[in-house]
């Protein structure tokens, strides 16, 4: 109803996002046809689809972090590795990098 009201704006709109807007109606007009029984399985496929890539997504981004942390720590180490070969004490390189004595002596191992 609402877009029968508006059609004189939607004649305005560029041709594609005029397709777009229908395209959405019709998919809508389409699943407002469907019997009760079988809108509720579509719904209920929909929201599985949804979750799962929701689901996905979040994991994706975990990953991304998960590598970026890792990137950021192997780089730490190189410059560590560095700098001890530059000749600068251990004790300087542990507070430039904020990695433990420990941790720089693991890493010429």
């Amino acid at each position: 109803m609402y877009l029968l009201k508006r059609l004189e704006f939607l004649k305005r709109l560029p041709e594609e996002l005029q397709h777009k807007i229908f395209k959405k109606v019709m998919s809508i007009a389409e699943l407002l046809k469907l019997e009760k029984t079988d809108r509720k399985a579509y719904e209920e496929s929909l929201k599985k689809h949804r979750d799962l890539k929701n689901a996905m997504d979040t994991q994706y981004m975990l990953g991304i972090e998960k590598g970026i942390e890792k990137g950021k720590r192997e780089g730490i180490e190189q410059t560590s590795v560095m700098m001890l070969k530059a000749g600068i004490s251990i004790e300087t390189v542990s507070s430039i990098t904020g990695l433990s004595i420990d941790q720089i002596n693991a890493l010429g191992d």
